[in-house]
């Protein structure tokens, strides 16, 4: 699922240089999520965002440059399980059978606020909620990229 905030649509259209808030390592994910070790993923999240930003126009500062959009990130993980309860009827409509079944899976969140850097005030917000039970190890990149291309593709070109 994903969903956007606009909160000064005007900022971000007039911005044209961002930069991140820190350059270093700001991912930490709580519960740990088996296959998706921070630093790497951390990475894969900066470079998915510069690639992203940078096909809608937007010039890349170092951290203790002079950006229009200073650009936070993080992501979150939450173990889920939904159940489901089938009953099978008979002939007369009196209940036969009834089987439960529980699905249990971790569910991951990536949210990317574009700050304007002169007030400080978040002018953008995007985020994403996905389903990331099959093992991550394989697809993490996949994932992140997705991720990332599914909120950026919300966010006007320059």
């Amino acid at each position: 699922m994903n969903r956007v905030r606009r909160q000064n649509i005007a900022a971000v259209q007039q911005a044209s240089t961002v930069s991140f808030i820190q350059e270093g390592a700001i991912v930490r994910t709580v519960p740990e999520v088996p296959g998706f070790p921070a630093q790497q993923a951390d990475s894969e999240i900066r470079e998915a965002i510069r690639a992203n930003l940078a096909a809608k126009g937007y010039d890349f500062l170092p951290s203790n440059g002079s950006a229009d959009l200073l650009i936070g990130y993080s992501i979150g993980a939450r173990e889920e399980s939904d159940q489901y309860i089938e009953a099978y009827r008979g002939r007369f409509g009196q209940i036969n059978h009834i089987s439960t079944r529980e699905d249990n899976y971790i569910e991951g969140s990536l949210v990317i606020d574009l700050i304007d850097a002169e007030s400080g005030q978040v002018v953008w917000s995007g985020w994403v909620e996905r389903d990331i039970r099959s093992p991550l190890r394989d697809r993490r990149s996949e994932v992140i990229s997705e991720a990332v291309r599914a909120i950026v593709t919300e966010l006007p070109a320059r």
